[in-house]
C-alpha cells in the first residue's frame, strides 16, 4: 500500500494489491479492482482483477461479465479463461466450466494456474 500512497495511480500496483488481498480482504480488493478499471477500463488485466475481486466478493454475476470481457480483449490468455471457468462453476454452471476446461486443458501450453484448472475439472467430472 506505500506503492498506491505514493502513486494512487499506478495500475500496476493496484491490480497486485487488489490480487494479493482477494482472500484476506475482499472487499479492499474489489474497491481497488474498481480503482484500476476507472484508470485502465479496457485491459484485460484490469478486468481479469475485476472479475476474481467481485468472486471474491460473491457477486458471480459481475465477476462472469468482467472475466468474459477480459477474455473478448484476450482471448489466448488462459489464466483469463480458466478464472471464467472457475466463476461459472460458482454460478452452478457446471456443464459450461466443464466444457471451458476441457477445451482449455486441451491446448499445449502450461499456464501458471493449470495444476488448479485440472484440479477443477476433476472436481467438477468427479463429484464426491
Amino acid at each position: 500500500e506505500a506503492v498506491l500512497g505514493a502513486d494512487a495511480g499506478n495500475l500496476k500496483a493496484l491490480t497486485r494489491l487488489s490480487r494479493g488481498l482477494q482472500h484476506n480482504d475482499p472487499e479492499q480488493s474489489l474497491t481497488l479492482a474498481e480503482k484500476a478499471k476507472a484508470i485502465a477500463p479496457d485491459s484485460p488485466e484490469v478486468l481479469d482483477t475485476l472479475a476474481l475481486a467481485a468472486y471474491a466478493n460473491g457477486d458471480y454475476q459481475s465477476a462472469a461479465l468482467n472475466a468474459r470481457q477480459a477474455i473478448m480483449r484476450a482471448p489466448d490468455t488462459p489464466d483469463y479463461r480458466y478464472h471464467h471457468a472457475l466463476i461459472l462453476s460458482a454460478q452452478g454452471k457446471t456443464a459450461g466450466a466443464v466444457a471451458a476446461l476441457e477445451e482449455l486443458l486441451q491446448e499445449p501450453a502450461a499456464f501458471e494456474e493449470y495444476e488448479d484448472a485440472a484440479r477443477l475439472l476433476d472436481e467438477l467430472t468427479n463429484p464426491g
